[in-house]
């Protein structure tokens, strides 16, 4: 987790503390979302992507209508996602490019490049998706 790589040090029970338990303050993936951001781990055109990912994640977590990536609120939030300008190569192998496809390559990315933040042999591309410079 690209989070922990700033903390140094963290025992498993800082770590459950600041990330799991109850009122944690790191527990909402917006928190998580705005303090990458302030450490300089995502750009801000990364914090955009993240954010319109947490809001389609809690429209259908929360929502008591039936959504689906038709739905115009959902297809609009999919839609300010930036990834796609940021790394053109990511649209030309998304054969649909629709909402869905845009969210879901959006996720598996920012998972994939969170994960693998300080990687010498990933730095490239991870730099492009997380829009920094580091």
């Amino acid at each position: 987790m690209a989070l922990l790589t700033r903390f140094p040090g963290v025992t498993n029970e800082l770590e459950r503390q600041l990330f799991s338990d109850s009122g944690a303050p790191l527990g909402s993936l917006s928190s998580k979302i705005t303090l990458a951001r302030a450490l300089g781990i995502i750009g801000e055109r990364a914090k955009g992507d993240l954010n319109a990912v947490r809001s389609v994640r809690n429209a259908f977590a929360h929502s008591r209508l039936a959504l689906t990536f038709e739905t115009p609120e959902i297809s609009a939030a999919c839609e300010l996602i930036d990834l796609h300008h940021r790394w053109p190569e990511l649209s030309a192998s998304n054969r649909r490019n629709d909402a869905r496809e845009t969210f879901i390559e959006c996720c598996f990315e920012f998972t994939l490049h969170l994960t693998m933040f300080g990687d010498e042999k990933a730095e490239r591309l991870t730099k492009v998706v997380l829009d920094v410079d580091r």
